[in-house]
């Protein structure tokens, strides 16, 4: 289980944020001068971006009518294109080269050697294609001396103090003497947005430079989010045929037939799925019931993504759904716990990051690095709220914000994150990132005991790239496949209420108890496919699932951050 943070997957260029300070003098500064494009005055935005969100893109292959992944489609060249328009590949090349233009011009013109801008190109994980990463000198300096400040502290003192890997020596010492040789970057940010902007007022060919960057740069993110592509709503029924086989505890067989879908309706755009004038990808995932008359009923969202997603306009599509209804020996019956994740979002996809984005991204992923991990949450939400459009976009926010709530030490919370940048409906992740992805979530999963969970996630991850027996999460997954199939096995889960006051958990196990309360629960209730029921909670008390019920979830009501431990023992369920 990997609980650092991993930034390899969208990694920006460090000046890109220091010289959007200059935004407002260098806009004064083109006016000035007269530069305008097409009308209006043209913003001289210098938005420096490395190439490793670029190059994300384009390790993807264009996706059109294919659901294969990217490592199914190896042999294809690694080009995305919109019809119609020029190919991605071909305006990323232009816009880095016009972008380092811009930088040579300012190394050469600027009076400080410290904010010379210098690019390199990096191996990176998952693609053939290295990123480019640019960084003043200064940073790369501030870089070098916190590192070998951190070793210098991890080996001297935390190593005499403990054997080496001291948590709270490194927590103590070696991380804030890391940080001393970081202070002095902010004041040398200001400094560098100040030199852009004394070049841009004074010097015509810089600002003309940038003018033609700003230009192509325009350019790539028109093409990038998909002018030829189309808004649709794509919807995945599931949960609907777990029962369809009889239980070996059923005292005979029956015939069992789960409901079919015979009517779809699709949701309209959610009014709070636009941000800053622009549509909003993201998914809604419910739970509903289907009627012996083939209409559908108990309706509501359970989940979505991004946060604020307005989910009633999918609430009332799938209310207007329509089914051939499930039934037992031929005879309708009422069908319960079936899941629809339904889906907003461009066709083909829009893949890479927008510059906005990976501004921001690069902005959190710093404060993971100096430990300031309040800070860094408060920054990735915020990051999700103005600047994360794309579900690409969203789902690398929400990886990024399961590392910082487990840095954190909050286990439930890092979980929700991973689970939403997994939604296996809606996931645009790369292979190389949702491997990542899948691991993490492995781990919390089996951290918190959901072992059917965590064995799910596993044969998602298997199912990417072989796991080598020896490797410790196929160690693992053997062992709880081995404990579950144990006779008279036993299952402790840790569990939490939520925000909106519950908890829910797929039950595994035909009888459960809760038990190690801390804090205060209401009430229980149990949906299954063929029945449901309300349950007063009763701490310790022990419920059994009568084995025709079939695939059922839990739901435990109460405070929020109310925290408990499930036990499930007895027949493994439908």
């Amino acid at each position: 289980m990997r609980l650092k943070e991993r930034r390899s997957f969208c990694k920006v260029s460090f000046v890109s944020r220091h010289v959007r300070h200059a935004m407002g003098s260098m806009v004064v500064a083109a006016t000035a001068h007269g530069t305008r494009r097409g009308g209006p005055v043209v913003p001289l935005l210098l938005v420096l971006l490395a190439a490793v969100t670029l190059g994300r893109a384009a390790a993807q292959p264009a996706l059109e009518a294919s659901t294969e992944r990217p490592s199914e489609r190896a042999e294809q060249i690694e080009e995305m294109t919109v019809v119609g328009q020029r190919p991605l590949r071909e305006l990323r090349v232009e816009v880095q080269l016009a972008r380092e233009r811009v930088y040579d011009l300012f190394n050469a013109l600027n009076a400080n050697d410290e904010f010379d801008i210098r690019c390199r190109s990096v191996p990176r994980t998952g693609t053939r294609i290295p990123q480019r990463v640019c960084r003043p000198q200064f940073a790369d300096a501030a870089t070098a001396d916190a590192g070998a400040g951190f070793l210098r502290t991890l080996f001297y003192e935390c190593g005499a103090v403990a054997p080496l890997g001291n948590e709270d020596c490194v927590m103590r010492a070696a991380a804030p003497r890391a940080q001393e040789a970081l202070v002095e970057v902010p004041a040398k940010d200001r400094l560098l947005a100040a030199e852009v902007q004394r070049l841009a007022r004074e010097n015509p060919d810089f600002r003309r430079a940038i003018t033609e960057y700003q230009g192509i740069e325009r350019q790539y993110e028109e093409a990038r989010r998909g002018e030829g592509s189309e808004w649709r709503v794509s919807a995945s029924i599931l949960g609907t045929a777990r029962s369809m086989a009889p239980s070996r505890r059923m005292p005979g067989p029956e015939t069992i037939a789960a409901p079919e879908l015979t009517g779809l309706v699709t949701p309209d755009v959610p009014r709070s799925g636009r941000a800053a004038g622009a549509l909003r990808e993201g998914w809604v995932k419910l739970r509903y019931s289907v009627q012996a008359d083939g209409t559908t009923a108990d309706v509501r969202a359970v989940d979505a993504l991004p946060s604020g997603l307005d989910p009633l306009s999918a609430v009332a599509a799938v209310q207007d759904w329509t089914f051939q209804p499930a039934s037992a020996e031929g005879v309708p019956i009422d069908w319960h716990n079936n899941i629809a994740v339904i889906v907003f979002g461009w066709e083909p996809p829009v893949l890479g990051g927008s510059l906005d984005f990976a501004d921001a991204y690069e902005d959190v992923a710093q404060l993971i690095s100096a430990a300031r991990y309040a800070e860094a949450k408060q920054r990735n939400e915020r990051m999700q709220r103005e600047h994360a459009t794309t579900l690409d976009e969203i789902e690398l926010a929400q990886m990024q914000l399961a590392a910082i709530e487990h840095a954190l030490g909050d286990p439930h919370a890092a979980l929700a994150a991973i689970r939403r940048a997994t939604q296996r409906e809606a996931s645009r992740l790369a292979d190389e990132e949702l491997k990542l992805a899948l691991e993490h979530r492995f781990g919390l999963e089996l951290e918190l005991g959901l072992v059917q969970e965590a064995l799910q996630t596993y044969a998602r991850r298997a199912a990417l790239e072989r796991v080598r027996s020896g490797d410790p999460i196929a160690r693992q997954a053997a062992a709880l496949r081995r404990a579950l199939e144990a006779p008279e096995a036993s299952l402790a889960a840790r569990g939490r209420i939520d925000a909106n006051g519950q908890w829910t958990h797929p039950l595994t196990l035909s009888t459960f108890a809760v038990g190690d309360v801390d804090g205060h629960n209401d009430s229980l209730d149990v949906e299954c496919h063929r029945n449901k029921s309300a349950l007063p909670f009763d701490a310790d008390a022990e419920f059994t699932i009568p084995p025709a019920w079939g695939y059922c979830v839990l739901r435990v009501h109460g405070q929020p951050g109310t925290t408990f431990t499930l036990y499930e023992f007895g027949e493994p369920l439908g």
